[in-house]
């Protein structure tokens, strides 16, 4: 297998300075004096930059190699903070997140060799997600850890070595996970930023080949993660 150099697109270079630009944010903010936190409710949205992984795939012949250029995504959260006020829960925030990322395929390696080849992918997500906060009360600034799960849908669109089809169009529902950590940022008594990392990844789906034979194919991202969060 070859070694590439990922290419990254407009929208993940424009999300890398929105992150140097949130990190100064933060560390501005945590100089002031720290607010009155309360639990309740807050809506978030959410913008990545995304980097699949060389995805191993395998069919009843033998098998080949999807490699993807750095993609993005967005999503959008519905959650709770609990805070300290339900001590038999535990503390921290509880989410229902609804997302989507999408990769372009770059190359189809093969024992024979590589090939330029055309086509995207597109994981929707639907995850419940717990995080663990690591609140000092005389900061902004909240460390945390994530944890997630719900389903997936992988959607593929034809990928065409040289304009050859190789991988027909189609998509497969699976189960999904994702780990991560972040830091909050509390701009206020409702407004946040969110600067965080997840590790997402699924069960492996199951595509068609252009000659109709069947493969499954390995899903694992890196996500770079920047979130607005507002609090009811």
């Amino acid at each position: 297998m070859s070694n590439r150099s990922l290419s990254m697109p407009h929208e993940v270079v424009t999300t890398t300075r929105l992150l140097a630009i949130l990190i100064l944010l933060g560390l501005t903010f945590s100089a002031a004096d720290a607010r009155a936190v309360t639990p309740g409710p807050y809506l978030a949205l959410e913008g990545y930059g995304t980097w699949l992984k060389e995805s191993y795939s395998q069919t009843d012949i033998g098998n080949f190699n999807l490699t993807f250029d750095g993609g993005f995504g967005g999503g959008v959260v519905l959650g709770y903070d609990m805070l300290d006020s339900h001590p038999s829960l535990g503390r921290g925030r509880v989410e229902l997140e609804a997302a989507s990322r999408r990769s372009s395929v770059d190359k189809l390696e093969f024992v024979e060799g590589t090939l330029p080849a055309s086509g995207d992918l597109t994981v929707n997500s639907l995850m419940v997600n717990t995080i663990a906060d690591y609140r000092d009360h005389n900061s902004r600034l909240v460390p945390y850890l994530c944890i997630g799960g719900g389903y997936a849908e992988v959607s593929i669109d034809q990928v065409s070595p040289l304009g050859t089809p190789f991988i027909a169009s189609g998509s497969d529902g699976v189960w999904a996970y994702q780990l991560g950590a972040g830091l909050g940022i509390e701009l206020g008594d409702h407004l946040g930023f969110d600067i965080g990392y997840r590790y997402f990844g699924t069960q492996k789906p199951k595509f068609t080949l252009a000659d109709g034979s069947t493969f499954t194919s390995e899903i694992v991202s890196h996500n770079l993660m920047l979130g607005l969060r507002y609090k009811f």
